[in-house]
């Protein structure tokens, strides 16, 4: 009912569907995806809080990889791994290019085709084959193919580490970010449903909710909230 009252076609304030158009961490999503393109066989471990962003980030770098000259492959770790999907998708790498791929690569002056291997939620799974097969493939002679892992633990705390043993990992902490990147997402997020500004919040009311919230899934939540007791108060 408040979306009708407010002219929105949706809720731009939805904190449980990642949307890779209100990403807030390009900076360190275009730093992996340069130094995976460059040199394969690395390995990216990026953690924060639960809520901070980090799927919207791999959805992100799963949809840009391709400009960076890599194939993305992504994998989701939760209620949602699971071991068939997984496996056909990394058939993908060991089966190798279509000759369409080939030939694109061709074109482009490049022999090999470089796989990136995009795991969000790593920390849920509690499959060791999986990641005794990425390393399988990280070592494969015949094989160029990066990964980069998104959890929820720091990488000290990861039971699942001690596969990588001996291997350089690259760590990223996700924060949360500053305010102004904040607002400029909120922004975003009214203006794609059809609103202006913040809608009917105002700026200190926002300022207000994202001095509270620590994670952008509470921020988002917070948002939603907010909104909706404005319009049953009589806002409009």
């Amino acid at each position: 009912m408040y979306l009708e009252k407010l002219g929105w076609i949706a809720s731009p304030f939805n904190p449980n569907k990642p949307d890779p158009r209100f990403i807030l961490y390009e900076d360190v999503g275009r730093e992996i995806l340069i130094l995976a393109s460059r040199e394969s066989s690395r390995i990216f471990y990026i953690y924060g809080k639960v809520g901070m962003g980090k799927s919207t980030l791999a959805l992100w770098m799963s949809e840009v990889a391709k400009a960076y000259d890599l194939d993305p492959i992504l994998i989701h770790g939760g209620r949602l791994y699971d071991p068939e999907i997984v496996k056909e998708k990394l058939k993908i790498i060991f089966k190798g290019p279509s000759f369409f791929r080939w030939l694109i690569n061709l074109i482009r002056g490049r022999r090999t085709v470089n796989y990136l291997v995009i795991v969000d939620d790593v920390t849920e799974i509690e499959d060791k084959n999986f990641f005794e097969t990425l390393v399988g493939i990280i070592d494969h002679p015949n094989i160029y193919a990066s990964i980069c892992l998104f959890g929820n633990k720091r990488l000290e705390e990861w039971p699942y580490r001690e596969v990588f043993t001996n291997r350089r990992i690259i760590v990223y902490e996700l924060n949360k970010p500053s305010k102004d990147k904040i607002l400029k997402m909120i922004e975003s997020r009214v203006e794609s449903v059809g609103g202006t500004g913040y809608g009917p919040l105002t700026l200190e009311e926002v300022f207000e909710i994202i001095e509270e919230n620590e994670t952008i899934r509470d921020i988002l939540s917070a948002l939603e909230i907010k909104v909706m007791e404005k319009v049953k108060a009589g806002y409009l």
